[in-house]
């Protein structure tokens, strides 16, 4: 929901169920940090996961298709 705050915690963003692309990733680090996965934020506040050698961008999950969804041709 892009017009829930971006300033808001984990905390908040797991008992509201709502958030922003910026919360969303930062409960994606928390849920994957509690599961044993090394998760951080890179610059860009995106989620990235530790590989054993490198950081990288976290696989996406499916839900965030839905953040910006294309538009249905009428035919």
């Amino acid at each position: 929901d892009p017009a829930f705050g971006s300033d808001v915690g984990v905390e908040t963003i797991w008992r509201e169920g709502v958030a922003d692309e910026k919360g969303f990733d930062r409960i994606y680090v928390a849920a994957l940090r509690a599961v044993g996965i090394a998760a951080r934020l890179d610059d860009k506040a995106r989620t990235e996961i530790w590989n054993g050698k490198n950081w990288e961008p976290a696989p996406r999950p499916l839900i965030t298709s839905f953040l910006h969804p294309k538009a249905v041709e009428s035919k």
